[in-house]
């Protein structure tokens, strides 16, 4: 494989695939991916993290970077090539477009115009024949170099607990773990023994 078509790290493939997407957009008509933009890997907002309805991609409009600059964000909640490429292609339409369409006029204009016509204006995915185009697109660069991240995991259990215990006469305070307590409880320096606090 040719080292300048290797992908580095996400960004530089979400970059790369940006760079080939955006053509399509140029040609429809909607210059808004002439301008400086970034695309990156990172939690949209917070509702990133919801079981349901979670947002996987966002636009951000250069109004709203001190940069002057659109930046896309694509979820780490995301790792699939085609997953991950419909995404910033329907991000991608967002910032081709510009600001004040949301999911309604221009935007889905564009997105007809390109291929983004499978489902409804909010979660809208490539068509059959975009797919295939973008896929063309992603010769090259592989895989995409991210392994997903499981937001709904549960926490993983704290292992040691530390108990505060503290001197009743002059308040020092230290923590100990269940198994030095099992032990016995500390003297303090002024002398007196220490008491476990709940």
């Amino acid at each position: 494989m040719n080292k300048q078509n290797k992908a580095i790290n996400r960004e530089d493939w979400l970059s790369r695939l940006a760079g080939r997407m955006a053509p399509l957009f140029t040609e429809a008509g909607f210059d808004g991916l002439t301008r400086p933009y970034k695309v990156t890997c990172g939690f949209p907002c917070r509702a990133a993290t919801a079981r349901k309805k979670r947002v996987v991609g966002q636009c951000h409009y250069p109004s709203m970077s001190e940069g002057q600059t659109t930046e896309i964000f694509i979820s780490p909640v995301l790792a699939d090539n085609d997953e991950v490429s419909g995404t910033l292609a329907h991000e991608l339409a967002h910032a081709a477009v510009g600001p004040g369409h949301g999911h309604r006029g221009d935007f889905i204009r564009c997105c007809n115009i390109v291929g983004l016509n499978n489902g409804k204006p909010t979660n809208v995915e490539p068509g059959d024949k975009l797919a295939r185009e973008i896929r063309r697109m992603i010769v090259g660069l592989g895989r995409y170099p991210h392994e997903r991240l499981n937001v709904t995991a549960p926490a993983k259990k704290q292992g040691t607990r530390m108990i505060k215990v503290v001197c009743p006469n002059c308040g020092c305070t230290l923590r100990m773990t269940a198994k030095w307590l099992a032990i016995g409880l500390p003297t303090c320096a002024c002398g007196l023994e220490m008491e476990q606090q709940l």
